[in-house]
C-alpha cells in the first residue's frame, strides 16, 4: 500500500475510533413518502441563518430506525423514506440508483426519480448498480440488460445460445462509458462468458472488448476503472498496468492506483488522504506520478525498500509544492476544516504549514504528532510503546486545552469543525458503555453538552447528532436543523 507520513500511527487510531465510521450503506427500499422535516420543540431556527445541509446535486440519507431512512435535499426538505441499512447521515447523488430485495423481488430504486424502477425476480436474476445505472442479469441464460437511473434500457445483449450454468457479472464505471463482465460461476472460479462489454453513457455506442488482459483482470477481480481506461493489479508481480479498451499498455511498471476519493462518504478510509486518482510508475529509482488523464505531475525518488518517498509525496497532493514551504521536502500532512490535506515541515517552534495560500507556525512539542487544525485549535496525538494519548492544543499558544488517554476501560476523540471542536469521552467499565459529549467554540467555551449519543461533524458548521430517540442534523449549540426518530438511547 501507499505509505504517507504517520500512517500507521494513523490507521492503528482510527481501528481505535472505528465506531465513529459506521457507515454501512447496505442497499435501499422505497417506503412511505409521507414525513416532513421535524424541528426541535425548543428551536427556531431562522432562514436568515440557514445553510444548505448537502450539495444540491445531492441528497442527504438519515437513519429513521428499522433499517429506514429519510431523505433530504439542500434546503432540509423530506423528499420520501427508504430502506438503508444506515448508522450515520450520509450524502448520495441525486443520480444514483440502488438496487435491494423485497422478498423474492429485487427492487431497483432511483434517487432521480424518488421512486422504485424496476423489479426484477430475485430467483432468476443478479443486479449489480454503479452510480446512476443498473447491471441485470439472467441468472440461468447469461442475457443481460443495462438501465439508466430513469429506468430506460440503454443496452440489451444479443440473444446468443448459453451453457447452462449459473451466471453474475461486474460493472465498472469510466468517464467515457460503462465496462460490465459477464461470469459464469464454476467450480474452478469465475469464467467470463461474454465481454467486457463496453457502453457509451447515452447507450448509442457499444462494443465487445477481446483483449485477453482485460478478461483475465475481470475474472480474477484485479481491474479498476482510470478516468477512460483500466488498471489492472497484478498481485504475482506486485506491479499493476494501465490499458486503453484495446488492451494496449499506456501505462506499465505501477506501484499502485488510488482511485478517486470523496471523503465525507467515509470517515477513516485508508485512501482518504488522496484526493484525486494518482498512478504511481516505476522508472530508475524514481517515481513519476500520473492522474487520470495520464499527464505527469510529479516525480520523485524511491526509498530503499522500494516505496514512494514519504517526504515527496506531497508533489501531487491539491497541488502542493515544495516552494510553498520554503524549497523544504514535506514531512507530512495536516487537514484543515475544508476537508483538504496540507503539507507541513517540522521547525524549532513546532510546525510551518502551507494553507489558503500562506505559510503559517503552528507550536507543538517535537513529541507530538499533528492530525487536524481550524482556526482555534489543534488535534495531535503521542504513540509511545505502552501508551498512547490525544490532545487539543490551541493554535496560538501551543498550550494543551485537554488531553485523553487511551486505555483498557476509556478513551475518546477530538474532532474539529469549521470553528469548534467536538469532544467525545467514552468508557465501558465493567462492560457498560457510556460516553459524554462536549463541544468548544472558538472562544473555547462550552457551547453544548450532553451525556451518551453521539456528535460529528458535518458540512457548513453543522453536526450530526444522536439523542434520545432522535438522530439528525443539528448546529453546534444542539439545535435540531432536522431529525429523525433513530431508536432507544443505547
Amino acid at each position: 500500500m501507499f505509505r504517507l507520513y504517520s500512517i500507521k500511527m494513523l490507521i492503528s487510531t482510527a481501528k481505535r475510533k472505528c465506531w465513529l465510521a459506521g457507515l454501512l450503506f447496505g442497499g435501499i427500499a422505497l417506503g412511505g413518502s409521507g414525513v416532513h422535516p421535524v424541528m426541535a420543540e425548543e428551536t427556531v431556527v431562522y432562514e436568515a441563518d440557514f445553510r444548505p445541509i448537502c450539495d444540491e446535486d445531492e441528497y442527504v440519507l438519515m437513519p429513521a430506525g428499522s433499517n429506514y431512512a429519510e431523505i433530504y435535499d439542500s434546503n432540509g426538505n423530506c423528499m420520501g423514506r427508504c430502506r438503508a441499512y444506515l448508522d450515520v447521515a450520509a450524502t448520495i447523488k441525486k443520480d444514483y440508483v440502488v438496487a435491494y430485495t423485497s422478498g423474492d423481488i429485487w427492487q431497483v430504486y432511483s434517487l432521480a426519480e424518488l421512486k422504485n424502477i424496476l423489479e426484477l425476480s430475485a430467483e432468476e436474476y443478479s443486479v449489480e448498480t454503479c452510480e446512476d445505472v443498473c447491471l441485470a442479469i439472467n441468472q440461468n441464460t447469461g442475457k443481460f440488460s443495462l438501465y439508466d437511473c430513469s429506468g430506460n434500457l440503454l443496452f440489451v445483449s444479443n440473444e446468443r445460445e448459453w451453457e447452462e450454468g449459473k451466471y453474475g457479472g461486474q460493472i465498472l464505471g469510466l468517464d467515457n462509458g460503462y465496462l460490465m463482465c459477464i461470469f459464469k460461476d464454476e467450480e474452478t472460479g469465475r469464467i467470463p462468458a461474454i465481454g467486457p462489454v463496453w457502453v457509451s453513457k447515452d447507450g448509442q455506442s457499444n462494443k465487445v472488448i477481446t483483449a485477453p488482459c482485460l478478461i483475465e483482470g475481470f475474472a480474477d477481480w484485479a481491474i479498476q476503472g482510470f478516468g477512460d481506461y483500466v488498471f489492472i493489479y497484478d498481485s504475482d508481480r506486485m506491479e499493476g498496468t494501465v490499458y486503453d479498451l484495446d488492451g494496449n499498455v499506456l501505462l506499465d511498471r505501477l506501484f499502485n492506483c488510488l482511485a478517486p476519493y470523496i471523503e465525507d462518504k467515509w470517515y477513516y478510509g485508508y485512501n482518504y488522504f488522496i484526493p484525486a486518482a494518482v498512478v504511481l510508475q516505476k522508472a530508475d529509482g524514481m517515481y513519476i506520478a500520473y492522474d487520470t488523464k495520464l499527464q505527469e505531475i510529479a516525480m520523485f525518488p524511491m526509498e530503499d525498500e522500494g516505496f514512494p518517498d514519504s517526504g515527496y509525496a506531497g508533489g501531487f497532493l491539491q497541488g502542493a509544492a515544495y516552494e510553498q514551504l520554503g524549497g523544504r521536502v514535506c514531512e507530512g500532512f495536516m487537514r484543515y476544516q475544508d476537508r483538504t490535506w496540507h503539507p507541513y515541515v517540522k521547525t524549532e517552534k513546532g510546525y510551518l504549514v502551507y494553507v489558503d495560500g500562506q505559510q503559517t507556525e503552528i507550536p507543538l512539542e517535537s513529541w507530538q504528532n499533528p492530525w487536524y487544525f481550524n482556526e482555534t485549535y489543534v488535534t495531535a496525538a503521542y504513540n509511545g510503546d505502552s501508551s498512547y494519548e490525544e490532545y487539543l492544543v490551541d493554535r496560538k499558544t501551543g498550550e494543551v486545552l485537554r488531553e485523553i488517554h487511551w486505555d483498557d476501560v476509556s478513551g475518546g476523540s477530538f474532532e474539529l469543525g469549521e470553528d469548534f471542536c467536538i469532544v467525545t469521552e467514552m468508557n465501558w467499565e465493567d462492560d457498560i458503555y457510556s460516553s459524554f459529549v462536549s463541544i468548544l467554540d472558538e472562544n473555547q467555551e462550552v457551547c453544548y453538552s450532553q451525556d451518551n449519543g453521539s456528535a460529528a461533524t458535518w458540512k457548513n458548521g453543522y453536526i450530526t447528532l444522536r439523542r434520545g430517540i432522535y438522530y439528525g442534523i443539528a448546529d453546534r449549540e444542539g439545535n435540531w436543523i432536522v431529525r429523525t426518530v433513530f431508536g432507544a438511547e443505547e
